[in-house]
């Protein structure tokens, strides 16, 4: 289980990163990984990267960490090609969401992508129709009290916001398969080796039965930095400020 403060995706505090891995991914992909899976030459291509001003630290090669760190573990947690591949297409189409753009022709309501093939790409890695993924991002279709459905068109900013959303939701989704993931491999690892105390004291934390058949219980991790007041403080920021300040 856990808490992901996926607002960093889109947006954060002047001076700070997103999420490292996007930067390393940027970073240390290959030349025939970047044909493949759309990722652009380097971090400073993407705009939900360059809007907070702190694209690289000190004392840190992404590209290094990608390559010598990131890559192992990934391929430790789940050695099927296909699943790195498909870690490759979320991770590229979550930051290409940050580079669709939008436009209303002149007298007219319904908007246009400004970058389509930026949009082809999306829909190309995530394995989505184009035209299914364009009405939706475009369209809002309420379903009326007699039965009907009614289509508007959505304005840029509204637009904006669901793209936006859309790349929360998909590294959300991501960053909760990796946990499974690890989760799945650790306990499989430890049923597979010879039971010792330290072994049940795991499987209790885990939330499983023990040996002796006793109550389930859990190890909680809690990283909390404390009441936090950005420039500016999304809903999602005051329902981390409130948890925080409760725990």
């Amino acid at each position: 289980c856990s808490l992901l403060e996926t607002s960093r995706v889109v947006e954060r505090t002047q001076g700070e990163r997103s999420f490292h891995i996007f930067y390393q991914f940027a970073s240390g992909a290959t030349r025939e990984q970047r044909k493949r899976f759309r990722i652009r030459s380097s971090p400073l291509q993407y705009s939900m990267l360059c809007c907070s001003g702190c694209l690289e630290l000190a004392d840190f090669d992404d590209a290094a960490q990608w390559n010598n760190a990131i890559l192992p573990a990934l391929r430790l947690v789940d050695g099927d090609p296909s699943s790195l591949e498909s870690v490759f297409s979320v991770l590229s189409a979550t930051l290409l969401c940050g580079e669709l753009a939008w436009s209303a022709a002149e007298g007219s309501a319904d908007l246009r992508c400004v970058e389509p093939k930026v949009l082809e790409d999306i829909a190309c890695l995530l394995g989505i129709d184009l035209s299914k993924l364009d009405t939706a991002l475009r369209t809002l279709e309420q379903t009326l009290p007699d039965g009907s459905v009614a289509s508007t068109s959505r304005t840029v900013e509204q637009v904006k916001l669901l793209s936006d959303g859309f790349a929360q939701t998909l590294y959300g989704a991501l960053f909760k398969w990796v946990v499974d993931k690890v989760n799945v491999v650790t306990r499989s690892r430890r049923s597979s080796n010879s039971r010792s105390s330290v072994d049940v004291a795991c499987d209790v934390g885990a939330g499983l039965e023990g040996e002796s058949g006793g109550p389930k219980a859990w190890i909680n991790i809690l990283d909390v930095v404390g009441f936090e007041a950005f420039h500016v403080n999304s809903v999602e920021q005051l329902l981390i400020n409130y948890c925080n300040e409760r725990l």
